[in-house]
């Protein structure tokens, strides 16, 4: 609830803030923190882990029911709660064919459910462990992070910038997924400038 109030305080004005967590039907779910935590860390989840101590009850909606059109993109960092996720948005998969770029963490779930369903729907998985995307049936996405999970403790920039820039591995937990056989950067991105109008606080 803090981060929702937060953001609706400082999005633009074309941005709609909605205050529920996604899954796959209305209702109400448990929302797990950290004791203490009021969602600053990013580790709250539907899917309650061994850091977790608070739970508050919290609205749920599936992104099929928000009326949503021309969808191009979609972001999901859930820790855990993909899957559902995935099957609340099942009709705007199959209406807009949108990329998806999902955090998938093996040592919260396993990765396979979120994978085979995807491809059920004609997506393929695409990661970034370099320079190069690469295809993830070609990565064994599981193992890098069972061996790397140690760069995960380090702090953001450990986990996304490449290893060029920084003395070790990267973390790869995020997968960019495309539809129907399309490749990374095969499709300029879109820019529509309205959407850009706010400025960056210094």
């Amino acid at each position: 609830p803090r981060l929702a109030r937060l953001l609706a305080a400082t999005a633009p004005p074309n941005v709609r803030v909605v205050r529920a967590a996604a899954s796959d039907r209305p209702g109400i779910a448990q929302l797990w923190l950290p004791s203490g935590d009021r969602g600053e860390r990013g580790v709250s989840s539907l899917v309650r882990r061994d850091i977790h101590d608070d739970v508050l009850d919290v609205t749920c909606v599936a992104l099929d029911d928000l009326g949503l059109k021309d969808v191009g993109f979609v972001k999901i960092d859930v820790d855990g709660n993909e899957s559902a996720v995935l099957r609340g948005a099942t009709g705007v998969l199959a209406r807009d064919r949108p990329a998806l770029f999902v955090e998938l963490e093996a040592r919260i779930q396993p990765v396979a459910p979120v994978v085979t369903y995807l491809s059920l729907l004609g997506y393929d998985g695409w990661v970034l462990p370099a320079g190069d995307w690469i295809p993830l049936s070609r990565f064994p996405l599981e193992a890098h992070q069972a061996e790397a999970c140690h760069v995960a403790t380090l702090g953001l920039l450990r986990r996304v910038l490449p290893s060029g820039l920084l003395r070790g591995p990267r973390y790869v937990n995020s997968v960019l997924f495309l539809p129907d056989g399309r490749r990374p950067g095969e499709y300029p991105m879109r820019d529509d400038g309205a959407r850009a109008d706010r400025k960056t606080p210094r």
